[in-house]
């Protein structure tokens, strides 16, 4: 399984969408406050993707 990743950043938000490659959404993220925070919450969430899948993309 392929996993995407879709992010849209603005001066003052973070919007990001995840999907398969069967097009299934495994997790979004709309009006993120654009702060380190944000930026972690969405690193932490790559790593546990990329754990638990063969392929990463």
């Amino acid at each position: 399984m392929k996993i995407y990743i879709g992010i849209d950043m603005a001066n003052d938000k973070l919007d990001y969408c995840v999907i398969c490659d069967a097009l299934n959404i495994l997790c979004i993220g709309i009006d993120k406050k654009n702060k380190n925070e944000r930026f972690k919450e969405l690193s932490d969430l790559i790593r546990i993707l990329n754990l638990n899948s063969t392929f990463f993309v």
